[in-house]
This record gives C-alpha cells, sequence and structure tokens, in this order.
C-alpha cells in the first residue's frame, strides 16, 4: 500500500486505518484485531475516520468516531500529505 519505512518513525497506511475500524466482531487470533482495541485512542485513526464516516459507532466502546475524536487524549499532530 506504499509505506515506506524510515528508522525511527511510525506510519500508518490507509489501509491501517481501514482495518483498524472494519467488522463488528472481535477476532480471537492475537494478531491482528479487528476493531483494533486501541483505535480509540489514537488520534491518526480517528481524524482521517472522522472525515469520512463520522458517525459510525465503534461497536466494542458503543460511541461514535466524531465523539471519540473529541475526547481522545492523543494530542499528536495529524498532518494531511499533498496528493502526489
Amino acid at each position: 500500500m506504499g509505506r515506506k519505512r524510515v528508522k525511527g518513525k511510525r506510519w500508518a497506511r490507509a489501509s491501517s486505518i481501514w482495518t483498524s475500524c472494519c467488522g463488528t466482531r472481535k477476532s480471537s487470533r492475537k494478531d491482528p484485531q479487528i476493531p483494533h482495541p486501541e483505535m480509540h485512542k489514537r488520534r491518526f485513526v480517528l481524524l482521517p475516520l472522522a472525515e469520512l464516516a463520522p458517525h459510525v459507532i465503534h461497536p466494542q466502546i458503543g460511541s461514535s468516531v466524531s465523539a471519540l475524536l473529541a475526547t481522545v487524549p492523543d494530542k499528536k499532530r495529524v498532518t494531511l500529505l499533498p496528493r502526489a
């Protein structure tokens, strides 16, 4: 999906964001878990998802993506990259 690894940096792909939240049942496998068990704590997941689907409800937490984004403790900056 185009992710390039840089030593000391961690970035997500669009596919990572999508698979973090798709589905309504929890997998019994250790990896990957869908939805990702920490997605509600990560601004880099919630911000783009809120632009696409703000009213989607997290299946385990029961809150909408926009409500989760409003209360996310992660204060890291998320930057939109220009299209290539």
